[in-house]
C-alpha cells in the first residue's frame, strides 16, 4: 500500500471518528451521516486495494455476521433479516476491517480518539448553545430532556460518557497542567450534557467510570481536585438543570425497586413470553424482535435490551455467539491492563456493557469500533516502541 493512500484512510477514518458522536444527523431519508462516513471509508479502503489484516477481533466479527446469515435462513422474516445484513452487518464488519488495516502505530490509535473527542464537544456544545428551543420542543413532547440533533438520551449519555473515558486517559498520561485544565475543562461539559439529557443510565455510567479513574490512580491529589471540582459544581447543577431532571434522578431507587424501569421491564416480560412461543433454542433470525413482537401482541416495541435483543434473534445457541465477542473484548481490555499495570482500561468496556442493558445497540457500531481499537492498542503495544515491524 502506497503511504499517501494508507494516509487517506487514516483521514477518513479520523473523519468517521468525529462523526461517531454525530450519527443521529440525517442526510435524507433513510440515510444518515453515519452512513456517508462508512460509504467514504469503504470507498477508500476498495481503493488501496482491500486490505485484509490477519484479527482474532475481526475472526469473532466474522462468526457473529455467519449465525445471523444462518438465522435469517430460519428466521421468521427472511427478507427483513437479509435486508439488514447487507445494508448494516455486512458493511459495519468491513469498516472494522478497514480501521484495522489502517491501525500501525500508536498514534494512529490516538489520531481517532482525538476526532471522536471532537465530535463529542461539537455535540455536547450543540446541545447547549441550542438549550432553550430544545427543551421547549421537548415540553412540547411531554418530556424536559435536552439532547443534541435529535439522538436518543441514552444513546448521547453513552457517547458522551466514553469521551469521558478517553479524556481520563489522556489526563492520566502526564500531560502540563494547562493540557489537564483544558481536559478537565471537557470533561465538564460532557458531564453536564449527559446530567442535561436526564439518562439514569448515563448518570450510573459516568459515575462509575469517574470513580474508577479515580481508584485506579491512587493519587490523593487527583482525588482532591476531582472532588472539590465536584463539590462546587453541586449549587451550578441545581440551578442549570430543569426541575424535571432533578426529580427524574431521585426517583431512581423507586423505578429500581419496582422492577419495571421505565416501562421496559413489561416490554422485557412480554419478549420472553413471545420467544416462549418461538424457536427459543435458534431464535426467530437476525433484526427480527420488532417482527416477533408484532406477532405476538399486534405492536411494535424495541427491546430496550441489547442481550434481549440477541437472545431473542438468535437464541440460545446464538446468544452464546455474540458472548464470544463480548468474552474476546474484554480479553483484550485485560492484556491491556496486564501490560500497563493499569486497570482503568476495563473502562472502555464497561458502560458499553450497562448501556446495553436498557438501550437496543444491534444497529450501531459500537461494538465493532471498541472490539478494534482495543486489540489494536493490545498490538501497538507488544511492539518495540509501540510499533509495528
Amino acid at each position: 500500500m502506497k503511504k499517501k493512500n494508507i494516509k487517506l484512510l487514516k483521514y477518513s477514518l479520523f473523519f468517521f471518528f468525529i462523526c461517531a458522536p454525530l450519527e443521529s444527523i440525517s442526510l435524507g431519508e433513510s440515510f444518515s451521516l453515519a452512513k456517508l462516513t462508512a460509504i467514504i471509508v469503504l470507498l477508500i479502503w476498495a481503493l488501496i486495494g482491500f486490505p485484509m489484516p490477519k484479527s482474532k477481533m475481526l475472526d469473532a466479527f466474522y462468526v457473529l455476521l455467519g449465525y445471523a446469515i444462518l438465522s435469517a435462513l430460519w428466521g421468521i422474516d427472511i427478507s427483513n433479516s437479509f435486508n439488514q445484513i447487507l445494508t448494516f452487518l455486512i458493511p459495519s464488519i468491513l469498516v472494522a476491517v478497514a480501521m484495522s488495516s489502517s491501525i500501525n502505530d500508536k498514534d494512529d490509535i490516538a489520531l481517532y480518539m482525538i476526532g471522536y473527542v471532537i465530535g463529542c464537544v461539537i455535540a455536547a456544545m450543540s446541545g447547549m448553545y441550542f438549550r432553550n428551543s430544545i427543551l421547549n420542543d421537548a415540553i412540547t413532547n411531554g418530556q424536559e430532556r435536552l439532547t443534541a440533533f435529535g439522538a436518543d438520551q441514552n444513546a448521547l449519555a453513552f457517547l458522551l460518557t466514553m469521551g469521558i473515558v478517553c479524556l481520563l486517559s489522556y489526563y492520566s498520561s502526564g500531560k502540563s497542567k494547562k493540557v489537564r485544565a483544558v481536559v478537565l475543562g471537557g470533561i465538564g461539559v460532557f458531564l453536564l450534557m449527559i446530567l442535561s439529557t436526564g439518562s439514569r443510565t448515563g448518570l450510573v455510567m459516568a459515575s462509575i467510570v469517574i470513580a474508577g479513574f479515580l481508584l485506579s490512580q491512587r493519587n490523593f491529589n487527583v482525588f482532591f481536585i476531582f472532588t472539590i471540582l465536584i463539590i462546587a459544581a453541586i449549587p451550578f447543577l441545581i440551578s442549570y438543570l430543569p426541575q424535571s431532571i432533578i426529580e427524574r434522578f431521585m426517583e431512581t431507587d423507586q423505578l429500581v425497586s419496582s422492577g419495571n424501569f421505565s416501562d421496559r421491564g413489561d416490554i422485557w416480560s412480554r419478549a420472553i413470553d413471545a420467544l416462549s412461543h418461538q424457536n427459543f433454542v435458534l431464535g426467530v433470525g437476525y433484526s427480527n424482535f420488532k417482527t416477533m413482537f408484532k406477532i405476538s401482541f399486534g405492536e411494535t416495541w424495541a427491546s430496550h435490551n441489547t442481550y434481549l435483543t440477541y437472545l431473542a434473534e438468535f437464541g440460545v445457541l446464538g446468544f452464546f455467539v455474540f458472548l464470544y465477542v463480548l468474552i474476546v473484548i474484554w480479553k483484550y481490555a485485560r492484556k491491556i491492563s496486564k501490560q500497563s499495570g493499569n486497570w482503568f482500561v476495563y473502562f472502555y468496556v464497561i458502560p458499553y456493557l450497562i448501556i446495553m442493558l436498557t438501550l437496543e445497540t444491534e444497529y450501531k457500531r459500537w461494538i465493532f469500533i471498541l472490539g478494534i481499537m482495543l486489540e489494536s492498542w493490545y498490538n501497538m503495544s507488544k511492539k518495540p516502541n509501540n510499533l509495528v515491524k
